[in-house]
Parts: C-alpha cells; structure tokens; sequence
C-alpha cells in the first residue's frame, strides 16, 4: 500500500528472480539484484517500464503485475525513490512534470524494441557509442533490462553518461554499489522491500 501510494514516475524496482539463469548471473556479477525496472505513472496508475528475454522493451501495469501473481517470480521486490532535492516546492512540482514528459517521450521512442544483451558487449562495451552521446536511443538494436533503465536516465538528464549502457548492470542500481553519477540535487533512496497482502500471501501459498 506504501509504495502505491508513494510511486511516482522515475522511480526503480530491483527484482531478485527465483530461477537458476538469475542465480548464476548473480553469482558472476557478486549482485543482490538480476532485474530492474522503472516507475512510469499515468493517469494514477503505475506502470513497470522493463526489457524482458521473453518480451520486449514496453510497459505492464502494476495492478496487472499483481494479478497475474507475477511476485512468485521473485524472491524480492525493492523500491527505490527517486529523489530531486530543492527547498523551493514550486520547483520540485516542475521538474516532476518534466521528468514525466520527457519519460513519456523516450517510452514512446522505445516501446517494441527487442531485449538485446550481447555478453561480449557486456563486459568489453565501456565506452559510450555515438548515438548514445547524440541521445539517439532508436538507434541501438535493442536494451537489457539495466540498459534500459541507464538509457532513460541519462535521456532525461538525472545520470551522467561516463559508459555505454550496454555495459550496465541491475547491480549498478543498488543503494551501496555507487556505480553510477548522478547529476547535482538528483538521488536514489533507499531500498525498500515491498510486502505483499495477507489475502496475496495466502493465495501465493494455494498456488504454490
């Protein structure tokens, strides 16, 4: 109930799947996390904007997620607020319209690109390529989950680009691996897990 009443756009999830792929990629890259994605709000309602190997870089709704019971998928779900810092409150609620419209913007350039991760490119892929610089995101093949989530931040302005996307990880999102810059006054929060219902709970268990 917290983090619905508390998401807003440019906030992060990090996932922790239950799955054998997940704990080796964890293993290898020494993370907490194997899976992140962000927070687009519209119209009241929250959105997961991810890149999936079974999908596709696009949106799916939080009420939807919840549903569907996809937190079985995980061993945990944790929140990240993303934080603007100004003592002028007028200033907070105009950049929070910004943030929105240029999220919209670069989902809507995005949406339907495929889930791309090249392990080469991965591990050797550090230095930015020229559409990155140019911020011509429609350019690139495709987006991991981690990518994805770099890319719409460096777009809007609230991360530096000092690497490629493409060499991001979902580890690089958490609180106490300070792997990426952001820009003056911007911050991520700290992680917070979210708990499910009593009623979510007990029917995880029945289908389970």
């Amino acid at each position: 109930y917290e983090f619905e009443v508390q998401a807003t756009t440019g906030d992060l999830l990090l996932f922790r799947t239950i799955d054998i792929c997940a704990d080796c990629q964890r293993f290898f890259t020494c993370d907490n996390y194997d899976h992140v994605g962000l927070i687009i709000k519209e119209n009241k309602k929250i959105y997961i904007f991810e890149s999936t190997s079974l999908g596709k870089c696009d949106t799916l709704s939080w009420n939807c997620f919840k549903t569907l019971f996809f937190n079985l998928v995980y061993h945990r779900i944790a929140y990240r607020k993303l934080n603007y810092e100004n003592e002028d409150s007028k200033k907070v609620k105009e950049n929070q319209k910004y943030l929105e419209e240029k999220c919209k913007q670069f989902k809507e350039k995005i949406r339907g690109k495929e889930y791309y991760l090249s392990i080469p490119r991965f591990l050797c892929c550090k230095k930015p390529e020229e559409y990155e610089y140019d911020m011509k995101w429609d350019k690139a093949q495709g987006f991991c989950c981690s990518a994805l989530a770099a890319a719409l931040y460096i777009n809007i302005g609230i991360v530096k680009l000092e690497k490629s996307v493409h060499s991001t990880r979902p580890g690089d999102f958490e609180h106490d691996r300070n792997r990426l810059t952001f820009e003056k006054g911007y911050s991520l929060g700290p992680e917070k897990i979210i708990e499910f219902s009593e009623r979510e709970k007990t029917l995880a268990i029945y289908i389970k």
